[in-house]
Parts: C-alpha cells; structure tokens; sequence
C-alpha cells in the first residue's frame, strides 16, 4: 500500500511547487531541495501523489495559478519574455510558461538522483511512478508541442529541445526507465 498525504501535507507540496522560480535564472539549489526532501520524507505516505503533484506541475505550473500570490507578475513576466510580437492585445498573447515546465522537470531530475542515494526506504519507488505518470500523461508529447503552440521560430524550438534532451540523456546515463519508455520520452 502506498499511503496518502494529509491535506496539510498535500497543501504544504502545493504550497512548495506554487513558490518555485519560473526561470532556471532564479532557481536557487534550495528550492529544488525543499522539494526533494519532501518527496523523499513522504516517500512511504503519498509518492503517487507527490508525482502526480510534481507531473501536473509541468503541465500546468502551479507557479501561475492563484495557489502563489505573486501569480500575476509571473504572468506578465511571461508575457513579456515572448517578444514584443502583437502589445495591441494581451488576451492573444499565449502566456509562456516553458521555462518552469523545465523547472518542473530539474525537480524530477533532482528527486530520482536523490531517491537512489537518499537510502531511504521506498525512495526507489519514485522511478516506476515517475516512469508511468510521464508515459500516460504524455508529459513529452506536451512538451513537443509547445514550440507549435507558442509559434516558434526554428532557433527557439532547438534551444527548447537541447534543454529537454539535455535531462532526458543524463536520466538515460542513469538507466532510470525502461529502455523502450526511454526511447519514447526521446521522439
């Protein structure tokens, strides 16, 4: 059995993902550390829930949702970044939330490489749970998109695939997931 978080803990986990920085620029090591010692400390209680928690948060991140205060500078902020493209209608503007979508996925990063050395018991099961959450949530096929979605120019969508090909390479160098999951993640 895996157990559940309270809603105190559950509240305290959104609470953690809301106030993450949305750009790699502003991540301190703290933050993501806050995150993997939660879900290590719940690892026995509630891991399913920690990675849906953590999966949801790349699909949607917490960061711009009314669980953060500061919810809508972070908004403008993304609206900013996008370019200069059409001011004359912000409600056109796609909001571009991919830098803490990559955030979302240095958490996960973090937590695997944690949850094989933290020896705490359990901790492994954060592979398969992480393995199966990205697969039926089709995490990368979201990500894969986002560079239609936002109308990128050719240069943008390479950094973009760099930066997730970059951690879906050194999961592979880790032997995290399955070979064919693996293979997956990477088209």
């Amino acid at each position: 059995s895996l157990g559940y978080m309270n809603p105190l803990q559950k509240a305290k986990l959104t609470h953690l993902l809301a106030r993450l920085p949305t750009t790699h620029a502003k991540l301190r090591r703290g933050d993501v550390a806050r995150v993997t010692a939660f879900a290590i400390k719940h690892a026995g209680t509630g891991a399913r829930e920690v990675v849906d928690m953590i999966v949801l948060n790349i699909l949607h991140p917490l960061a711009y949702t009314g669980a953060n205060p500061e919810r809508e500078a972070e908004k403008d902020a993304a609206r900013q970044e996008e370019g200069d493209q059409d001011k004359s209608s912000p409600s056109k503007q796609k909001i571009d939330m991919t830098s803490a979508k990559l955030v979302g996925l240095y958490l996960i990063s973090d937590i695997l490489a944690s949850s094989a050395t933290s020896g705490v018991p359990k901790g492994w099961r954060y592979r398969s749970l992480f393995e199966a959450a990205l697969r039926s949530r089709k995490v990368f096929e979201h990500l894969g998109r986002l560079e239609k979605d936002l109308s990128w120019g050719r240069l943008r969508a390479e950094k973009w695939k760099r930066s997730v090909g970059t951690l879906l390479h050194l999961w592979e160098g880790w032997s995290i997931f399955q070979p064919a999951n693996q293979e997956h993640f990477l088209k």
